[in-house]
């Protein structure tokens, strides 16, 4: 299993690129293809909004809060707690999304 710096350290390559970059791309598909109940189908997550929404964590939701910075959030089960919402900037709304899952990832390691 990846662990949480590996992850960190990709997120804040996604946050750095400025613009969708394949060879990041790969060392993502690297770092999560051997978790459990991850299945990659594509490896442009990068380029592709739908492609890096399949690199958010089971469970959790995602959303655009402007117009390069994402979260990725889990519901609590109690709706009187608040949601731990993970932001992330990057120069395309795919970037933020990657960047915002991998840090989900990583925080899930707590």
């Amino acid at each position: 299993m990846t662990d949480p710096a590996t992850l960190l350290a990709l997120a804040e390559r996604c946050e750095q690129a400025a613009r969708p970059d394949y060879e990041l791309d790969l060392a993502i598909w690297t770092s999560l293809v051997f978790l459990p109940g991850f299945r990659p189908s594509r490896t442009d997550y990068t380029a592709s909004l739908e492609a890096a929404i399949t690199l958010v964590p089971v469970g959790c939701e995602w959303l655009r809060k402007q117009e390069q910075c994402m979260t990725v959030y889990r519901v609590p089960a109690d709706p009187k707690e608040w949601a731990r919402h993970i932001d992330a900037r990057g120069a395309t709304p795919a970037l933020a999304l990657c960047s915002a899952a991998l840090r989900a990832r990583a925080a899930s390691h707590d």
